[in-house]
């Protein structure tokens, strides 16, 4: 139901006829550029502990059971 009512505005809906300032992209990625360079640093600090972690719990999930039969 609220697919179709959104739908319908979509197809309803008057075209705007207003102005978008064109250097609208430079202050998207003056504020998404920080965020990435942060993102990367905080990622390459924590990826030994991240990866040592994902090893223990491979580990945890490999180790044989008593039963096992090889």
């Amino acid at each position: 139901m609220a697919f179709r009512v959104a739908l319908m505005f979509f197809f309803i809906a008057t075209p705007a006829y207003a102005y978008i300032d064109p250097n609208a992209q430079g202050l998207i990625s003056q504020a998404l550029t920080p965020v990435f360079v942060i993102g990367t640093g905080v990622a390459l600090f924590f990826r030994d502990k991240a990866l040592t972690a994902i090893r223990r719990v491979k580990g945890y999930f490999n180790r044989p059971t008593d039963g096992a039969t090889e």
